[in-house]
């Protein structure tokens, strides 16, 4: 195929909706990010809203998923020390308890 031609299909696609977006995937520990955190989170009321607030406002949280069943939130994070970790369990506890899994591996 031709540079133009697999131009026009990107477009194609773009414009039918198969094609959302496009994103980068940066090296955390080349950012200095070298702890990935898990955080279960247990509300301790109802202000999911202002939570979810919290968690786009906050740029160490990479991922975070409202769940079934016990917790409410599984958080994962991306931090460089214990402190900022620390900090961010602080600011976690206005909404709720939590507990914390640090990963130890990553395989895929």
């Amino acid at each position: 195929m031709s540079g133009v031609a697999v131009a026009n299909r990107i477009q194609r696609l773009e414009e039918i909706g198969v094609i959302e977006g496009y994103t980068v995937r940066l090296n955390e520990k080349l950012l200095g990010n070298i702890y990935c955190i898990f955080i279960i989170v247990m509300m301790k009321d109802f202000r999911h809203k202002k939570f979810q607030e919290f968690i786009q406002e906050r740029d160490e949280i990479k991922e975070a998923h409202r769940v079934s069943g016990e917790p409410c939130f599984i958080l994962k994070v991306q931090v460089a020390d214990h402190n900022q970790l620390n900090k961010l369990l602080d600011e976690i506890l206005v909404y709720g308890h939590y507990k914390i899994n640090m990963s130890i591996g990553q395989y895929k």
